[in-house]
């Protein structure tokens, strides 16, 4: 799995990030370390509700594109028109 978060696009959905979550942090961390390093940008969405000011600027520095929703339901609803 660390081939697939060094190497791989990730959208992550339905995972807070929270401040607990320290390993997680560290790993994206680590991540936009590796792709500055080798120069191979790798792209990633964070799609979530409610998201703090201090979440999006520290997802967008490591290079997420995030995506904010006001309704699960509609996001599920277009995911099954795919």
């Amino acid at each position: 799995w660390l081939h697939i978060m060094f190497n791989k696009s990730l959208f992550i959905f339905g995972l807070g990030l929270e401040e607990n979550e320290v390993f997680l942090r560290w790993l994206l961390i680590q991540r936009a370390k590796y792709s500055r390093m080798y120069n191979r940008p790798l792209h990633g969405w964070y799609v979530g509700k409610d998201i703090k000011p201090g979440k999006k600027f520290f997802l967008e520095q490591l290079g997420f594109e995030v995506l904010e929703i006001s309704d699960y339901n509609i996001l599920y609803q277009t995911l099954e028109t795919l």
